[in-house]
């Protein structure tokens, strides 16, 4: 899918809340403006994006204007303002502006983020930027990934999306990394994050330079 331009898109769904709900191929220059995604009262799991609830392909050169994601009551939730989930995909030089992101009352976060929800199995994000808001109480919460693991890579990206709410583990650029060959290169936090939780524990993770 290539040059396309997408205004004033709802959609409102269960499993896969998205324009694409499972991408393998190739998107390309394309621009998504004013799209709201809705999932609620999922029994199983909702992956929601606005590109794609699933990737294993690439989205390359794309945007995403004006977008408000909403995930309430649902079993697990994987939820990105360009995709949900991706394993093996790649994420290059797109952007999300003016992301607004409500996720409560959910049983599983598997990750929540401004760009991606949860990426793995050598996934990348690179030169991509995303500015907003989300909204939560869960965890596994990022301005770019919420949950990153299997050997991923974060490189030349810059979060503005503020975290307020109630969360737990979570962070400007990915709220959970799970294995010491991920790394985030170059990259970049300006949001403001606040939890109104008490105790909330705390880690300093050092990423180091991929050789």
């Amino acid at each position: 899918m290539q040059n396309l331009n997408i205004v004033n898109c709802q959609i409102n769904a269960g499993n896969s809340t998205a324009l694409i709900g499972y991408c393998d191929g190739v998107v390309n220059n394309c621009n998504i403006k004013k799209i709201i995604l809705n999932s609620k009262n999922v029994s199983g799991e909702s992956r929601q994006g606005a590109f794609a609830g699933s990737l294993r392909g690439r989205i390359e050169n794309c945007t995403v204007t004006d977008v408000e994601i909403i995930s309430n009551n649902i079993f697990r939730v994987l939820a990105g303002g360009i995709a949900g989930y991706m394993s093996n995909g790649k994420i290059y030089n797109c952007y999300v502006q003016n992301l607004m992101m409500n996720t409560t009352e959910c049983s599983t976060y598997k990750g929540i983020g401004g760009i991606i929800g949860c990426m793995e199995a050598k996934a990348e994000v690179i030169n991509c930027y995303a500015v907003g808001d989300i909204d939560t109480d869960g965890i596994n919460i990022g301005g770019i990934v919420g949950r990153t693991t299997d050997s991923s890579l974060i490189k030349n990206s810059i979060s503005k999306v503020n975290i307020t709410g109630s969360p737990d583990i979570f962070a400007g650029i990915a709220g959970t990394i799970e294995d010491t060959n991920t790394y985030v290169e170059n990259s970049l936090s300006l949001g403001d994050l606040y939890t109104s939780r008490n105790n909330v524990e705390g880690k300093i993770i050092i990423m180091k330079n991929k050789k």
